[in-house]
């Protein structure tokens, strides 16, 4: 794998993207993160540490370029199909997130079960300002988050770890210089514990806190793919990103009477 470094050391699997320089998520390096949560199950893992191996950035998120026409539903359902595994999967999940954290790599962490996150990081939806909305956020986040969720989707803020650990999005705030020893402590005393035991919780637990996802996920992945590109703001929202300037975002204008037109 070129972008994603895979290892398995006393059933904690450590997954690593390594993609600078901010760990965009092009379709290549999803199918490796895909293989990474492959090789964890058959190596009996029953923790997997998520991480970027640059602390200025857990991942940019999911490449704009692969949102075009011709390959965007290609790239949905491969990204979703991580979180389905993620779903399902035999170990807990941790993420351990220093530095940005946007958009799909932002759905990527707060997705797993457990979320460290040092004094430098930040998390955010930026979505909304392409015209456009995170598909696994809208189907998970509002279970999990509450609103909470509604905000970090609808405004594409970006917040610091101290608000959102307060806000319930991260299980731990972690100084910069402590986070490796502490996730690697964390992951080694879940290890520690019945395998089989930790699977029923972990899988049981998914699944009553976040019960209808995949159908969620489903309609999420419909909607983004029938009725976003008939959008003319989605349009111009890819390529002002791509042309790196702001948009030009059509605006509903209401008449003399009041009405919309």
């Amino acid at each position: 794998m070129r972008h994603v470094d895979y290892r398995c050391d006393h059933r904690v699997a450590h997954v690593t993207l390594r993609r600078p320089p901010v760990n965009v998520l092009d379709r290549a390096t999803i199918a490796e993160l895909e293989q990474a949560l492959a090789l964890a199950e058959a190596d009996g893992a029953s923790v997997l540490v998520l991480q970027s191996s640059d602390p200025r950035t857990f991942s940019a998120g999911v490449a704009v370029q692969d949102h075009s026409a011709d390959v965007v539903a290609e790239t949905m359902q491969a990204f979703h199909r991580l979180f389905r595994r993620l779903y399902r999967a035999p170990f807990v999940s941790i993420a351990k997130v220093r530095g940005r954290c946007l958009g799909g790599g932002c759905e990527l962490a707060l997705f797993c079960d457990l979320v460290i996150a040092s004094d430098t990081a930040e998390f955010a939806l930026p979505e909304i300002a392409l015209a456009c909305f995170p598909p696994v956020a809208v189907s998970a986040f509002p279970y999990r988050f509450g609103r909470a969720a509604m905000e970090l989707i609808v405004t594409g803020d970006a917040v610091p770890a101290i608000v959102a650990l307060r806000a319930g999005l991260v299980s731990r705030y972690v100084p910069r210089d402590e986070i490796d020893e502490h996730v690697e402590s964390l992951a080694a005393g879940l290890a520690a514990k019945s395998a089989p035991a930790l699977r029923l919780t972990v899988q049981t637990t998914r699944r009553l806190w976040s019960p209808g996802f995949e159908k969620a996920l489903d309609d999420a992945e419909r909607t983004y793919l029938e009725q976003l590109p008939a959008l003319a703001d989605y349009g111009e929202g890819m390529r002002a990103f791509l042309e790196k300037r702001p948009p030009r975002f059509e605006q509903d204008t209401v008449d003399e009477r009041g009405d919309m037109r």
